[in-house]
């Protein structure tokens, strides 16, 4: 999938505009890629366009405390409410789910936190 319709994906799920769907997209991409081990993290870069390959190769540290609630910390990172990160979080899983294999998918939820993959679909 191009970074394009990735992009057109967000805004269709949650209603953002073109910049701040694409400042989604990237975060939600940071924090998940932190949770993930190096070789997952290239698995995801590689089914990714490249404008997204750098976010999963190379994740924001200040997105990775793996025990922190994430969604909490997704709504810190973006600063909104949580009620609207949930939202954001679930309408960027929909957006990675359509432009990744669905094993690619399993093997991410796989090395989520249970948090998260209790509402990822």
């Amino acid at each position: 999938m191009q970074y394009a319709q990735i992009i057109k994906e967000m805004q269709h799920n949650t209603g953002l505009n073109d910049e701040e769907s694409e400042e989604s997209i990237k975060l939600f991409i940071e924090t998940i890629a932190s949770r993930l081990d190096e070789g997952e993290r290239e698995d995801l870069a590689s089914q990714l366009p490249a404008e997204l390959q750098d976010v999963a190769l190379e994740p924001n540290q200040d997105a990775s405390s793996e025990n922190s609630d994430f969604i909490r910390q997704f709504s810190e990172l973006k600063d909104v409410e949580e009620g609207k990160a949930r939202n954001y979080i679930i309408g960027a899983w929909q957006a990675l789910k359509a432009a990744l294999a669905p094993g690619e998918i399993d093997d991410i939820r796989a090395q989520l936190p249970k948090n998260l993959t209790s509402f990822l679909h």
